[in-house]
């Protein structure tokens, strides 16, 4: 599954494509798309069949998309192969945002010291070796999760030019 979000040379210098050919990048690559691609084939069929271990009565994201093909109130058709993109997508975007985000951020910070020293004043008092302050570790259900400071939307105003 690491391959997915694998460096290759081709996404940078296209005309170095063959170099994750001969390096074997391409190989392993397919192998994961086969192997994602049967996952997610078997996945569909034992939502079909009804063959699940969880409650019936409740759907889930494939259950809606199988039941909006099945229905056809799309304005477009919804094939087997975009239903597997759709699951992809879900399946894929909810890690590797995150994990490319804290990637670019720490890059980032390493490539700019000073912007590294403002981040680091703004750590916590325990990450410097001072007091320690409990920290509220309960866990918290729903779509929302408390901020100790709001965030604050501040306009600035914006001219074209034009007085």
């Amino acid at each position: 599954m690491i391959h997915i979000t694998d460096f290759a040379v081709r996404d940078f210098f296209p005309s170095l494509g063959w170099v994750d050919a001969l390096t074997g990048k391409i190989r392993e690559f397919k192998a994961t798309f086969e192997a994602l691609d049967s996952f997610f084939d078997q996945v569909i069929a034992e939502h079909k069949t009804g063959k699940r271990n969880s409650n019936n009565d409740q759907k889930d994201f494939i259950d809606i998309l199988l039941q909006l093909q099945e229905d056809g109130l799309l304005d477009f058709e919804l094939t087997h192969q975009n239903l597997k993109a759709l699951i992809m997508d879900m399946f894929l975007g909810g890690s590797d945002s995150s994990s490319s985000l804290l990637e670019w951020t720490f890059t980032e910070l390493l490539k700019n010291p000073i912007s590294m020293k403002k981040a680091q004043e703004e750590l916590p008092a325990t990450a410097h070796g001072e007091s320690a302050q409990a920290l509220d570790m309960t866990e918290v259900y729903g779509l929302f999760v408390s901020k100790k400071l709001p965030i604050i939307l501040q306009p600035i105003p914006y001219s074209h030019g034009y007085t």
